[in-house]
């Protein structure tokens, strides 16, 4: 349900009309550049999250369908109707969306892992098509004795206008994954380099690894704690082979 603010008495919708209302206020935001650009690692280990999708719960997918409408700006009312929006659809229907995102870029980060020159041959074509629907508004300012740049989305363009076959799904959220796709391939930045999928069995989590405090290896598991859960696992591993080896000498 989104209730929509007109000149008179507010109007709720539900279902179809919903997503029109709430993709309508999206570009409305978006060409006044008020929504503002996340960063490239905000972007990126997003776009991360809804690949890995299948091991997240559902407070998970919520959260990630709203960001990408909404991104991280405070609670202003359009906010609030897109989190209405997010709680009303219900789940499965955003995380059947998420599932369609998660599935076209599983691929492409695949063959970044393995073959980043052979992704950026082959996912070239593709990723500008989705990434031609954004545009970006820079701002100049002055601040702290020098001059730099503050950046919006400008629009997820007018590739299809409000009440005319537009969709969050090929007007908002395959743009924006694309965006972090092409900083993955991108071989002037170190993004794709970084990228890993968990070694601890059972997850395989895309994640972008970074050294430790003391310039280390970059560690092979997306988190702390499956980085001591691989630890016991191994420990375990190397205390049943004990046993197995000293109860061969016994025998």
């Amino acid at each position: 349900m989104v209730i929509t603010r007109t000149a008179t008495n507010p109007v709720v919708l539900t279902g179809p009309e919903a997503r029109t209302a709430i993709a309508e206020h999206h570009f409305a935001l978006v060409k006044a550049g008020k929504l503002g650009a996340p960063s490239e690692i905000e972007i990126i280990t997003t776009t991360l999250k809804v690949a890995n999708l299948a091991n997240g719960s559902d407070e998970d997918a919520r959260f990630l369908y709203w960001w990408f409408l909404v991104g991280r700006r405070g609670k202003k009312w359009f906010e609030i109707d897109a989190d209405n929006i997010v709680r009303r659809l219900g789940i499965e229907s955003i995380r059947t969306e998420l599932a369609f995102v998660r599935d076209a870029v599983s691929q492409p980060l695949e063959l970044i892992l393995c073959k980043p020159r052979t992704a950026r041959l082959r996912f070239a074509t593709t990723v500008t098509g989705w990434l031609e629907r954004l545009e970006f508004r820079s701002v100049k300012r002055f601040a702290g004795n020098t001059v730099g740049e503050k950046f919006s989305i400008v629009s997820p363009t007018t590739a299809s206008a409000p009440n005319d076959g537009q969709s969050i799904v090929v007007d908002i959220l395959l743009p924006l994954v694309a965006w972090a796709l092409a900083l993955l391939m991108d071989k002037n930045r170190e993004y794709g380099r970084k990228l890993r999928r968990c070694r601890l069995p059972g997850c395989g989590n895309f994640f972008l690894s970074e050294s430790d405090s003391f310039g280390g290896r970059p560690s092979p598991y997306c988190s702390n704690p499956h980085m001591q859960e691989a630890r016991r696992l191994k420990q375990n591993q190397r205390q049943h082979n004990y046993r197995a080896r000293t109860a061969a000498r016994h025998k």
